[in-house]
């Protein structure tokens, strides 16, 4: 698969595995707007070599539904060997099980998911640095999300 790149003279990589085109489309172009240095890959594998090779500061996942438990669980296992304190945000569908997930994230955002608030919660991540297992789940307006500031 392709891995689509915006090189700016910011030190933040931003590596973003999403599946859903529509959403990695405007995800890219939204954050490349913001002046971060992105690259956008559909494919796990092509993810965790962009992990190693880079320097990367935050990584967005889209969790996509047709995974299976065994896969989300290994593609997450795999990624926190490669980049343990990496901060991480999922994006995932509706019919996940959040607690099966939350250990491993440090943000989770339940589809719909307004670019906006996306933006904000990768400004707050990227400022706190490193990952953090603690976290926490709250949901507010119907959206869940895990709250990594303990």
């Amino acid at each position: 698969m392709s891995c689509h790149s915006a090189y700016r003279r910011i030190a933040m990589r931003i590596l973003i595995l999403e599946h859903d085109i529509n959403l990695g489309e405007r995800l890219f172009a939204a954050l490349r707007n913001e002046g971060w240095s992105l690259d956008w890959t559909t494919d796990a594998e092509t993810a965790k070599q962009s992990l190693i090779r880079f320097d990367v500061s935050l990584m967005i996942l889209g969790m996509a539904p047709e995974l299976s438990r065994l896969a989300r669980t290994n593609l997450l296992r795999d990624i926190r060997k490669i980049r343990r304190t990496t901060p991480m945000l999922l994006i995932v569908d509706g019919e996940f099980d959040v607690e099966e997930l939350h250990e491993s994230a440090d943000l989770i955002l339940v589809q719909p998911v307004d670019i906006e608030q996306i933006k904000r919660r990768i400004k707050i991540l990227l400022t706190q640095g490193t990952s953090n297992a603690d976290s926490k789940a709250i949901r507010n307006e119907g959206q869940m999300s895990v709250n990594h500031f303990a």
